[in-house]
């Protein structure tokens, strides 16, 4: 239930507790009496009867609050519902690529296919990069990997 609707009851609750027995005292329902049928020592029996009660609705809030802070922490600690981390779907690793343009298309596919279904291995530009030149290992693509990490370094 939101919190706000929480006070807001709170408040309704507090009104209904506090206000309608000494409207009802004071002849409220009946259209008022000149005399009021109610002794002071009787309004304050009813008043510290109505502050127990008060207390002991705020103590129930408190604790209401405390539970909703442990399920919300509980919550942000475990994500998924079994407790085991999600590791995406089995896929075929990449075949190493030789730089040809006949295979260069698919070749990139393939990156993009892998780097999508399983993200959580992937948490920087830098490991993507890394991991698709671990697959670029013959021919043009190692020309390629040769001068792009000789370039690397210098920067």
């Amino acid at each position: 239930m939101d919190p706000l609707l929480y006070s807001l009851l709170l408040f309704y609750y507090l009104f209904q507790i506090l206000f309608y027995p000494l409207w009802m005292m004071v002849g409220g329902a009946g259209g008022g009496t000149k005399e009021p049928d109610w002794s002071l020592d009787q309004a304050l029996a009813q008043i510290q009867q109505l502050l127990g009660t008060v207390n002991s609705l705020q103590h129930t809030i408190t604790q209401q609050g405390q539970t909703i802070a442990q399920l919300q922490a509980q919550a942000v600690a475990t994500p998924s519902s079994s407790g085991t981390p999600f590791h995406g779907p089995k896929m075929a690793m990449l075949l190493i690529y030789d730089g040809s343009m006949a295979t260069c298309e698919g070749f990139i596919n393939s990156c993009c296919l892998y780097i999508s279904a399983k993200p959580q291995e992937f948490p920087n530009l830098q490991i993507k990069i890394t991991w698709v030149l671990g697959f670029m290992q013959t021919g043009m693509a190692q020309l390629f990997w040769d001068h792009f990490l000789t370039y690397m370094a210098t920067l």
